[in-house]
This record gives C-alpha cells, sequence and structure tokens, in this order.
C-alpha cells in the first residue's frame, strides 16, 4: 500500500510541476509577444526559445504517460466495481457502516487525486493555444506570425494523463466513475432486495 500511494502522489507532484512549466511558458510566450515591437531579434529568440520548450514539455507529458499509464489505467479500471462493492457492504452490513464508508471515501479520494492534476495539465496545455491566441500576433510581421501559428497547432491538442489510452484523466471522467459505480450499487441492491423476498 506504502509503495502504491507514493507512487500516486510522485505522479501527482509530476504532473503539479509540469502544469506549472506549462504556464510560465504561457507567460514568456506573452511576454515575447508583447515586447516584440521594442526589440525584434531578442523576441523571436524568446520564442523560438518557447517552441523548444513547448516541444521539451510535451515530450514530458508523453513520457509521464507511458510511465504511469498502466498504474492509472489499473486504477481507473477497477475503482468503479470497488466502490460499488464498498457502497453495497455499507448499505447491507450493520456493524461495519464507518468502515465501509470510509473505504469508498478513500477509493474516491485517490480516483479525484489523479483525476484532478490531469484536468490542471489538459487545461495548461491548452492554455499555450490560448495564450498565443490572446497575444496580439496578427498585427506583427509575417516571420512572427509564422513561429505563432506553429505553436497554436501544435498546442491546440492538450495533453492528457491517459489509462493506456482508453480514458484521460479528467474531472469528467471522475464523474463517469461515479456515475458507473452509482449503476452498478443500484443493479446490485436491486439483485439484493428480489433474492431477500
Amino acid at each position: 500500500m506504502a509503495l502504491y500511494v507514493s507512487c500516486d502522489f510522485l505522479l501527482v507532484a509530476l504532473t503539479f510541476n509540469l502544469s506549472t512549466l506549462l504556464y510560465l511558458l504561457q507567460r514568456d510566450l506573452e511576454d515575447a509577444v508583447a515586447n516584440y515591437d521594442e526589440n525584434v531579434e531578442e523576441s523571436l529568440n524568446e520564442i523560438k526559445s518557447v517552441v523548444g520548450r513547448h516541444q521539451k514539455l510535451l515530450w514530458q507529458a508523453d513520457e509521464l504517460n507511458n510511465i504511469f499509464g498502466l498504474l492509472i489505467f489499473v486504477q481507473v479500471s477497477f475503482s468503479s466495481v470497488v466502490i460499488c462493492c464498498f457502497g453495497f457492504l455499507t448499505v447491507i452490513a450493520d456493524g461495519m457502516l464507518l468502515k465501509n464508508l470510509t473505504a469508498v471515501t478513500g477509493i474516491m479520494f485517490a480516483i479525484w487525486n489523479l483525476c484532478w492534476p490531469g484536468q490542471l495539465l489538459a487545461d495548461t496545455s491548452f492554455g499555450v493555444c490560448e495564450a498565443a491566441y490572446r497575444s496580439v500576433w496578427y498585427t506583427k510581421d509575417a516571420k512572427l506570425r509564422k513561429y505563432i501559428v506553429i505553436i497554436m497547432n501544435r498546442a491546440q491538442k492538450p495533453c492528457y494523463l491517459t489509462a493506456l489510452g482508453f480514458s484521460d484523466l479528467t474531472l469528467t471522467n471522475f464523474s463517469k466513475i461515479l456515475s458507473t459505480s452509482w449503476s452498478y450499487l443500484s443493479l446490485l441492491n436491486q439483485m439484493y432486495q428480489d433474492f431477500e423476498v
């Protein structure tokens, strides 16, 4: 359990760091475009640097998926069933209400702990495209517009933490997991009541 939790927190920390670097990249891009008229050569060099750093950050996001994809897949695949089972035990077991409720809450927190940083990563990676678009790039010369269009083209596809490519870890996916768990729990509870009669 300690190994599992430490891997989760390592993934969360790395995702937060990557999201922070993407956010700082957005600010650097906006500053470089804003200062373009004052010093053209320096701004172009800064934008080239931003393009290079953006490519490195995208590579790091892919590596993060390659390293932690299996762990995420296992956790996402079984979480609905486990939440359903502990929820069912909460409903039918008389003396273990607090223990089962704690287990359900812990599993939901573990999934949320992965989905929230995944959502943040997706938002900040798409934010690079928005930052490039918000800058007044269309009033500048053709050389700068070419670099900005390249950045916007690549940044339109956000980075996601994925479960081996099957599903993205976002808050939408978190709500789907809880919805699926609730459906399983309703079905299991209905079957239990039918057998009881």
